[in-house]
């Protein structure tokens, strides 16, 4: 990706939520795998998180001009979300 680019994650979260809802949206061809906070924050690796941070989706915040929210590390999500998410800008690097 062209530094500058964001990258956008919402990601199934490995934890004691039922399965069964989501699996029949899917149906039984697809095999669900939930992740933990810290498989999906591997994912950003190479990005600057932008507020929130990795967060349950339901608390992604409604977009307000000027009054970013504050990073959340990825270990403060919740384990009883179901989804999480995250959005990343890809960092800037000089080559020498």
């Amino acid at each position: 990706m062209a530094p500058g680019s964001y990258l956008i994650i919402s990601q199934g979260h490995a934890g004691p939520v039922p399965r069964e809802p989501v699996q029949d949206a899917y149906g039984s061809r697809v095999t669900l795998t939930g992740r933990t906070a810290a498989e999906i924050a591997a994912y950003f690796d190479g990005f600057d998180l932008v507020p929130p941070g990795l967060v349950p989706v339901a608390e992604w915040p409604a977009a307000q001009p000027g009054t970013p929210p504050p990073l959340q590390p990825p270990q403060a999500v919740s384990p009883q979300a179901a989804m999480l998410a995250g959005v990343g800008r890809k960092v800037f690097t000089s080559r020498g």
